[in-house]
């Protein structure tokens, strides 16, 4: 039976995700799971941490938080070349140095949670059957192998290329992402490039719907504002019950407003869940290949990094958006939770937003393309 280990914090906030999510989602995919804090009392903590690492299937690491040493342990698992899934409540948090890899978010609401631990269960089964690639930024930018030089010299091994380099001495690194998959899979780089390009396409779809849901909403925003002025210019025994029943009719629209935000949030995880495999195949594809990138290749790696701009400008303008909403009054409690709820949906969809740009950029700099 195939093994995974858990990294998350030691004091119990997560106990409830561990035994509900984390646990039930890996069991289901076939893994005997551990986690970092099951060692029994007396023995070596640190001792216990590395076998587990060093032995396990698969790791899985709770990031939120930032806890520093689950961020430690964390560092061990890619200096190994561990398979590596991440796990984070709030993406904004994560480091920038693993923004781009393998990220599983989720929050704790029911509906949600149960997707994410669907997904979980999904990508801890494919790494089972071989079938899921990984990266991490000691296999991808490694230049040099963790042999002694002396050791090399003895040998008579050292090596002389790049990948070579890449590949020596890192045991389950490099050579354990790529999996054999590039043999076993017919599609090559430009394929694989092709289908990242199509869920972003998606993604763009999905955004311009959002963005005319928004158009609509700003006019709603706009009326209401108006009648509330009216009927602060006029006040009567009627106007504040006539001011709520303006309030209740605006949270009704944002109400719409944030389902298509939901909407749009789900079908970018699916964007996510479909073109991360395909941009870790890419990479691998990308390196295969002595004879370097064809002109094709090119223009797609150039309509890749316009798209790349592009998201990058619709989160920023996402995030100042979630600020405005953070900002406005709290006049009526049905408009309030509703207002919450819009604040809380667009920071979940500028998370999916600066994933998707993350891996673009990543999906660049591996093609060893320049601006």
């Amino acid at each position: 039976m195939p093994t995974a280990f858990v990294l998350m914090p030691f004091d119990g906030r997560f106990d409830a995700v561990y035994s509900g999510f984390i646990c039930p989602a890996l069991e289901e995919s076939g893994f005997d799971v551990t986690r970092a804090d099951d060692i029994e009392s007396g023995g070596n903590i640190l001792q216990y941490i590395i076998d587990q690492i060093a032995t396990s299937d698969l790791v899985i690491a709770e990031l939120t938080g930032n806890n520093p040493n689950v961020l430690y342990e964390l560092g061990i698992a890619h200096a190994l070349g561990k398979p590596v899934i991440h796990l984070t409540q709030t993406v904004e948090e994560v480091p920038f140095d693993l923004s781009s890899y393998r990220m599983l978010a989720y929050d704790r609401d029911f509906s949600r949670i149960e997707a994410a631990k669907e997904r979980l269960s999904n990508h801890a089964r494919a790494v089972s059957e071989g079938h899921l690639q990984f990266g991490n930024p000691v296999t991808d930018f490694y230049r040099r192998s963790v042999v002694p030089y002396e050791a090399q010299e003895d040998s008579g091994n050292e090596p002389d290329s790049i990948e070579q380099q890449r590949t020596v001495g890192i045991e389950g690194g490099s050579r354990a992402r790529t999996g054999g998959a590039v043999d076993q899979d017919e599609r090559g780089f430009l394929d694989h490039l092709v289908d990242v390009n199509e869920g972003y396409t998606v993604a763009g779809q999905v955004a311009a719907r959002v963005a005319h849901s928004l158009q609509s909403l700003t006019y709603n925003i706009e009326e209401a504002s108006n009648d509330i002025s009216r009927i602060s210019s006029n006040p009567n025994a009627t106007a504040p019950a006539a001011a709520v029943a303006v309030c209740r009719r605006l949270a009704g629209r944002f109400a719409s407003f944030n389902q298509d935000v939901n909407q749009a949030n789900i079908a970018f995880a699916e964007v996510l869940a479909n073109t991360e495999d395909s941009l870790e195949l890419l990479f691998a594809a990308q390196a295969a290949q002595p004879e370097g990138l064809t002109t094709e290749t090119l223009e797609r790696i150039d309509e890749l990094r316009a798209l790349g701009a592009t998201i990058s400008e619709a989160r920023g303008a996402v995030l100042s958006f979630a600020d405005v909403m953070d900002g406005l009054p709290r006049i009526e409690r049905r408009l309030n939770g509703e207002l919450i709820t819009t604040s809380a949906e667009i920071r979940v969809m500028a998370g999916h937003l600066g994933r998707i740009h993350a891996s673009i950029t990543r999906a660049i700099a591996a093609s060893g393309t320049s601006e």
